[in-house]
């Protein structure tokens, strides 16, 4: 056992707090925490009560147990280790004072100077605290800190780390619960609070130039939930979709990432240099774990992981304050309102980065799905006039109320003045969205901003003015400084799975342009590739678009939504069609973008459209109406091309060589209802093509490999290119 500690302390030293024995030194944590210093340790021993109940340090001395009164909050100083002895009961820290004035937290972090020091709490559960470790710092210092170990019970805010006028943090969370339990035993058993934050991060910039930041190396590892959560009070979505970057309104959540900033992010615009001092900013990664939201009609958390910017105010056209959280390995399910929610506003810029294993599943289950909504989805994200990237891989949403992924860009900068890229951007690879009540992916562009107007937004790609106020809708055509994000351009889904959704496979909204000026407009931006989509119930594809209804114009929004090498099969029983383009009245959309030689067009190649059993078309009749044979010469930017095609037409209606009235040689075999794409995969004992091939283009760079990531796809000369996502 450690013996105890001497009243004077030194560096280097062992605080022993034993609250059981009326002769220890030290007989709570607050003598202890007053003399420890950076390098010293402070080992507390846990303690009972007469019924064998674990009790916890606080204002109260529970018999049999000598502890001294504690008070709230225990400053726990740069450096130190705050952990339990190695045998005993658990250790415990609770509040049972509830008279004014409250006190912030249970333990505080100090600040240090120099960047050196890491503070560490190991092993403890802290219970009802207004906050229960509290390491926000606004004194321009450094704060590194790891908690292991810990239990955060029944707080309004477990721990809080946020960052200001110059403050720098790394942050550690690792191996830790939120729980939520209660202590019938003790009496008097602690106060409980409402949990609204299990662990809250931000990046602030209260005063110009002095910038706080959640630096890169914070992580949470292993983050579980414990309990049921039932007398917490739900908020929900409060606001409307137009303004969730108000942190206020947004529902109770278990890991806030926020950033609010005033500077802008580049020292100077030429040559582009970064400052160097960064930006208000939250860089966080998040491995492992299962985070059980237990959503229900009045009980549960709302989000998972919610992260935002809070809106610049001028016209900066630059970032001033911005995130990137990485995920891999957790699961994210039963959240009331979202699994991931992601917002980013007026000039700042937001990033969710799923690097593998992650599940977000069962949002919503306490609802009904209303058709077209967005809310209840796995994976909600909205940005206005800001920058937002989902780069997700391996990721799985399914079993939603709402959608599998919503992207929203209600509206984006559109100033030639603005250089930097803007828009809610999107890169999807080996991605799996099934049985979800809405659609697998849906995405909208252009349909709402916070003053009720519409202005005009671009959703799966970005858009810049760089470098000459000429806006540009292709990554690394103009030669973009190092300084832009790493994600822009047209976005990709590649090698992905949807299937089984109550709605459409993917779903595409863009509304017109603003005010009547043909300068502003909206767009869609996603190429498909490699893709299967199968068994859904509304359709495979399908984009809306229509003109802003109170500003008629003649130019519509710009579809820019690719299929290569995919396979839809077996969708929209309930609208008798694969595919589908519809048009408000008067809506004179767009299917073709061009940056100089470059081109960004929607059409359909090299792709497998087949219903299950109907003789319907698998074209609707709006993509009917604007289809063209796509041929080396190509269509005009007012038609979807189709080529290379093995799609299913009724007798009489024959569309040319792309089209056929035989079946795909699938390896089957078929169970729709199954999640396996290897079932639509095609066999090579039977021609794929079904004709003579027509058109073989490999214009987006993830076709030059299949499905399962093969070098090169079969060879064209042996007559075995192939159609879909795979041949066997």
């Amino acid at each position: 056992m450690l013996a105890a500690s001497p009243l004077t302390a030194q560096v280097g030293q062992v605080f022993l707090v034993d609250g059981s024995n009326p002769n220890a030194t030290y007989r709570n944590i607050t003598s202890a925490a007053n003399l420890a210093v950076a390098g010293d340790v402070i080992v507390i021993k846990g303690m009972r009560d007469n019924e064998g109940d674990v009790v916890a340090y606080s204002e109260t001395t529970y018999s049999p147990n000598f502890n001294l009164p504690e008070t709230f909050p225990i400053t726990i100083q740069p450096g130190v280790r705050v952990t339990m002895n190695i045998s005993g009961p658990s250790v415990v820290v609770w509040s049972t004072d509830n008279a004014p004035p409250i006190p912030p937290a249970l333990f505080t972090i100090a600040g240090s100077a120099t960047d050196s020091l890491t503070t560490k709490i190991e092993d403890i559960t802290f219970v009802g605290g207004p906050v229960a470790v509290l390491a926000d710092n606004s004194g321009g210092q450094f704060v590194n800190l790891t908690l292991k170990n810990v239990s955060l019970v029944r707080n309004v805010v477990g721990l809080s780390a946020a960052m200001d006028r110059g403050s720098r943090a790394t942050i550690t969370v690792k191996d830790c619960k939120l729980g939520y339990r209660s202590f019938p035993d003790v009496s008097p058993e602690p106060i409980y609070q409402n949990q609204s934050i299990g662990l809250r991060f931000q990046g602030l910039e209260t005063f110009a130039g002095q910038i706080g930041r959640i630096r890169a190396g914070s992580e949470v590892v292993n983050l579980t939930t414990e309990g049921l959560f039932t007398t917490m009070s739900p908020q929900g979505w409060q606001n409307p979709i137009t303004d969730m970057n108000d942190l206020s309104m947004t529902g109770t959540r278990l890991i806030e990432v926020y950033a609010s900033g005033i500077t802008d992010e580049h020292e100077d615009m030429s040559p582009y240099n970064l400052r160097a001092s960064g930006i208000a900013s939250v860089d966080l990664a998040v491995s492992g774990g299962v985070w059980d939201g237990q959503g229900a009609s009045s009980a549960g958390w709302d989000v998972g992981l919610y992260a935002a910017t809070a809106t610049s105010t001028g016209f900066k056209d630059d970032y001033t304050a911005g995130y990137k959280v990485s995920l891999s390995g957790t699961t994210i399910r039963e959240f009331r309102m979202a699994g991931i929610h992601a917002t980013a506003g007026t000039d700042t810029r937001g990033e969710i980065e799923v690097a593998g294993g992650v599940t977000v599943r069962d949002t919503g289950l306490q609802v009904t799905h209303g058709a077209g909504s967005f809310f209840y989805s796995g994976v909600h994200m909205f940005t206005l006039e800001g920058y937002l990237a989902l780069d997700a891989a391996t990721l799985i949403s399914r079993d939603n109320t709402g959608n599998g992924v919503w992207l929203h860009s209600g509206g984006n900068v559109q100033r030639d003045t603005n250089l930097f890229p803007n828009g809610l951007y999107a890169q999807m690879t080996s991605c799996d969205f099934h049985y979800n009540d809405g659609s697998g992916v849906s995405m909208a562009a252009g349909t709402g901003s916070a003053s009720g107007n519409l202005q005009g937004g671009i959703v799966g790609g970005t858009w810049d003015f760089f470098p000459t106020g000429s806006r540009s809708l292709v990554a690394g055509n103009n030669g973009e400084p190092s300084s832009f994000p790493e994600h822009y351009g047209q976005g990709y889904m590649n090698r992905c799975d949807i299937s089984n959704n109550g709605e459409y496979g993917l779903r595409t909204q863009a509304t017109g342009n603003f005010m009547n000026n043909a300068g502003y407009f909206s767009a869609a931006s996603l190429r498909l590739v490699n893709t299967y989509i199968w068994n859904n119930a509304s359709g495979g594809y399908f984009a809306e678009l229509a003109e802003d209804a109170p500003y008629p114009e003649d130019i519509g929004p710009y579809l820019l939504v690719p299929l290569q090498h995919c396979a839809l099969i077996g969708n929209g029983d309930a609208n008798n069609w694969t595919a589908n383009v519809v048009q408000t009245a008067g809506t004179a959309s767009l299917f073709g973008w061009s940056d100089g030689a470059a081109l960004l067009r929607t059409h359909f190649r090299e792709t497998i459209l087949q219903r299950a059993t109907s003789t319907n078309s698998d074209y609707g009749t709006g993509l009917i109406a604007v289809r063209a044979a796509d041929t080396s010469t190509g269509v005009p930017a007012t038609a979807i091309g189709i080529g290379g095609m093995r799609s299913y037409e009724p007798p009489g209606a024959s569309f040319g060589p792309s089209s056929t009235f035989a079946p795909a040689p699938f390896q089957g075999p078929i169970n729709y209802a199954s999640t396996d794409a290897s079932q639509f995969f095609l066999t090579t004992n039977a021609n794929p093509w079904g004709s003579s091939p027509n058109f073989l283009v490999l214009d987006a760079v993830e076709a030059a490999t299949d499905y399962r990531g093969d070098t090169t796809r079969p060879s064209v000369v042996s007559g075995q290119r192939d159609k879909g996502g795979e041949e066997l």
